[in-house]
């Protein structure tokens, strides 16, 4: 009876370990559910009062890739990422929303690929006409000076989620993650490279 000599990936010929290393290579399957990068991300993005969060992303490294995320807002806590207005445009919104005058909604949208809306709706809680068209006219005009700096914020974080979850891709396909595995599950091979 002949014996079958069995090889670990470290006993392999070096050119052998090559053509194993890139047959796991073009086997591989891209594990585009990258949980622990996501959950990253949540929590960023709770710090500035989103909720309901839900990621959306494909990225194969083709002209197709995108990556999204759709949520609701927090007005209260989303506050603290108006540092760029000026102090006192922010002490005025803060006052009204704690005064209940003003309450602040919102949603954030994807549209195809990688662009992303915000929509923002509020309620004036005053009984004064006068008072209402003058907290209407700032409302209009504070949100829509915030909502570009949001998207601006929305759009860098999508795309820093795209370059680590393609990271994370690249990784899966490098030598060193490769023989980790290969050495983590006992692989075991021929002399000739075919795993047994």
């Amino acid at each position: 009876m002949e014996m079958i000599e069995v090889f670990s990936f470290d006993e392999l010929d070096k050119d052998v370990q090559r053509d194993v290393i890139n047959k796991f290579i073009n086997d591989t399957e891209y594990y585009e559910d990258c949980d622990w990068i996501e959950d990253k991300y949540n929590e960023r993005l709770k710090e500035f009062g989103f909720f309901d969060i839900k990621w959306e992303y494909n990225v194969g490294f083709c002209q197709g890739d995108y990556a999204r995320f759709t949520a609701k807002v927090s007005w209260d806590d989303v506050i603290l990422f108006l540092r760029e207005f000026e102090d006192d445009t922010i002490r005025r919104v803060i006052t009204l929303i704690e005064c209940e005058k003003v309450n602040v909604w919102g949603d954030v949208h994807n549209i195809y690929r990688c662009s992303s809306s915000v929509h923002f709706e509020y309620d004036i809680n005053v009984d004064d006409e006068d008072e209402f068209e003058k907290l209407d006219e700032f409302m209009n005009w504070f949100i829509g000076e915030y909502h570009d700096a949001f998207l601006k914020f929305i759009n860098e974080i999508e795309k820093e989620f795209r370059k680590d979850v393609e990271e994370e891709l690249l990784y899966q396909i490098s030598d060193e993650y490769i023989i980790e595995n290969i050495k983590a599950n006992e692989y075991r091979f021929l002399k000739d490279g075919k795993m047994i």
